[in-house]
């Protein structure tokens, strides 16, 4: 090339590296370059206090305002000062190659799109479009809509001091959180590829120091957060919230009041439902690869009213959570929760705190444990024990109570005790009810009673709340059956054990197996056969046997609770009989005999009839008698 060719060439490069300034600023400060920023609105829109550029592709600015709407995203971006280098070359090709940038000052916002808006927004696309294929003619041909190709953002050596506050909304999964405080952002490497593409990051490195919720109580401290992590690359909009955890790694170290951040999700599966937030003080040291917290992390957390939910139900107390992370065990994860005095409700009705209790224990040993997701394994255990509650509300028991019995709760004090354990998809529990003067209806008759049940549950399945029931217990004292006639004695006991059976605890529960019976005298038995309105017969005293003792095999049928047979023969006394107890009514038949004395009746419609003398072939033809042999 000629020397005069060549020189030419360096003096064009010289005039416009000299005029680029003058260009590139007189385009900021006559306000164009605000107007070119801004000619799509719905998309994007920038505006800044004061700006200017130097050098090709790099450039200066204060008090810079930056928004930005996608179909699916809503971002967000107030800078006090910054400066970013560009490389423009890089364009041609559509690709944002970001080498060098720093924000001081730094606000963010991020929102996901509502889906139903999306959705509307493409339905109205498609109107549009069919709208206007529609006007131009039915033998009109349709052009194809031409797609843009994406964009290729690069971030390299992007950094940001004193950054003031983050907000997140609308992910899926995750309740919405602002943080404020003081943070830093060291050394980003991200890429991405817009309409959907691929995005990554090779390296963020943060730190922020978040202010407690009241920073006027002693007690609170800021939340000091600093974290190093890498995201693998992925396709964000294959993936919702918590999902994209999975391609994280790195670590993250936390120390303070927790409260600005929410509730902690230990066990996302929605069986178990581990959840731990509320205001307190958090000690945290997490080590994560692709979304798995793995060896060495730990965590702790202590706050006067800790919000905890497990399974199906929701504590509020002084409480404490200690969780790690050991390959040296059998299950790595152990996670500990404690709870001093907590009231207890359910998760689908927190307002209605029915439970007020003293030493909640939960705990949960896992093989391994995912910030997104989690699947109980075979050999994972789980278990949750409450050392004494009391039922604030009777009432609350009556959603359990069969309504085919009739029995309804009135007025009393009931505490209760235990807990349950899942090995895998296997729950074994134990747990001990107590009532003193309980007020409750059967069957029309008021009852006044003392009780204790104590359920022992084995090889019970979780998921579908069937379990075994062996070693249980129905007791009950001081019982009186209580009419306008009169009272019974309040001396009567009585007492149900379970030969072997099984429970369905649902609403209403479900009990069903063979039960051994032992009771003082039949009294009760023939005031609830009796009319209420009728005093005690001399019969009645001679057949009001003492110690008696049988069996009565139960179970649910559809909605009919049957008892058949109920057998007793003890003291001289033989009674047989078949019992159905429906919603609307109960029926059955009855044999009953006394020294040389015996008779049979029939329920019809809850009302009692007598219907002869003798009469046991009669009712036995009606009895499974034989079911007691098997």
């Amino acid at each position: 090339m000629a020397p005069r060719k060549i020189f030419r060439i360096i003096r064009i490069l010289v005039i416009l590296v000299f005029a680029y300034p003058v260009i590139g600023n007189l385009l900021i400060f006559t306000g164009l370059a605000q107007t070119l920023a801004n000619i799509k609105p719905e998309k994007l829109t920038m505006s800044w206090d004061r700006a200017w550029t130097l050098i090709p592709g790099t450039f200066s600015v204060e008090g810079l305002e930056f928004n930005s709407t996608t179909p699916r995203n809503q971002f967000g971006l107030s800078i006090d000062s910054g400066n970013v280098s560009i490389s423009i070359l890089s364009l041609i090709s559509r690709t944002v190659n970001i080498t060098d940038a720093h924000g001081q000052g730094v606000e963010v916002r991020y929102a996901k799109v509502n889906a139903v808006s999306a959705s509307e927004e493409s339905s109205n696309n498609v109107s549009q479009l069919a709208s206007s294929n529609s006007s131009a003619g039915s033998d009109a041909t349709t052009t194809p809509v031409k797609t843009k190709p994406s964009w290729h953002i690069k971030l390299d050596n992007t950094s940001a001091s004193e950054i003031r506050k983050i907000s997140i909304r609308n992910l899926t999964g995750i309740d919405d959180f602002e943080l404020s405080g003081s943070g830093t952002l060291d050394n980003l490497k991200m890429s991405i590829v817009t309409k959907g593409g691929p995005m990554s990051v090779s390296h963020a490195k943060g730190a922020m120091l978040i202010n407690a919720p009241d920073t006027s109580a002693d007690s609170q401290t800021p939340l000091s957060v600093q974290a190093e992590l890498q995201i693998a690359e992925h396709m964000p909009r294959q993936f919702k919230g918590k999902e994209k955890l999975q391609f994280f790694t790195g670590e993250i170290r936390a120390q303070g009041n927790f409260a600005s951040l929410g509730a902690m999700e230990f066990l996302p599966d929605r069986d178990l439902n581990l959840n731990v937030g509320g205001n307190g003080e958090l000690d945290a040291f997490l080590l994560l690869k692709n979304g798995e917290i793995t060896d060495g992390s730990r965590l702790s957390f202590v706050s006067d009213e800790m919000l905890t939910t497990f399974l199906d139900f929701q504590s509020i107390g002084k409480g404490v959570i200690e969780a790690s992370v050991d390959a040296a065990r059998d299950n790595p994860v152990q996670i500990s929760v404690q709870v001093d005095q907590f009231e207890l409700s359910q998760s689908h009705q927190p307002e209605i705190r029915f439970l007020e209790g003293i030493d909640l224990d939960i705990s949960a040993e896992l093989e391994r444990l995912f910030m997104y997701s989690q699947k109980i394994e075979p050999n994972s255990l789980f278990s949750f024990n409450i050392a004494k509650g009391r039922i604030s509300d009777v009432g609350h028991l009556n959603r359990f109570m069969p309504t085919q019995t009739g029995i309804e709760f009135l007025s009393g004090d009931v505490t209760t005790s235990g807990g349950l354990t899942l090995e895998g998809d296997i729950a074994r529990g134990q747990f001990v009810t107590k009532g003193n003067d309980v007020i409750l209806t059967a069957q029309d008759r008021n009852v006044k009673a003392d009780f204790e049940v104590i359920s022992k549950l084995t090889e019970g399945n979780y998921h579908n709340q069937t379990y075994g029931l062996k070693d249980s217990s129905l007791k009950l004292e001081n019982v009186q059956i209580l009419t306008d006639a009169r009272t019974t004695d309040e001396g009567w006991w009585g007492e149900l054990t379970v030969d072997h059976g099984s429970l369905v605890w649902g609403r209403p529960m479900k009990v069903n197996g063979r039960f051994n019976l032992s009771m003082r005298d039949v009294e009760p038995l023939l005031a609830g056969f009796r009319d209420p309105q009728k005093k005690e017969s001399p019969l009645d005293k001679m057949l009001n046997v003492k110690n008696v003792k049988g069996s009565l095999i139960s179970k649910t049928e559809g909605d009919v609770i049957v008892m058949d047979p109920i057998y007793i023969d003890s003291q001289g006394l033989e009674l047989i009989s078949r019992i159905e107890f429906s919603p609307q009514s109960v029926n059955g038949v009855m044999f009953g005999k006394f020294r040389k004395l015996s008779a049979n009746i029939e329920i019809v419609n809850s009302k009692v009839k007598f219907k002869g003398f003798g009469g046991r072939d009669k009712v036995t033809k009606q009895v499974n008698l034989k079911a007691l042999d098997e």
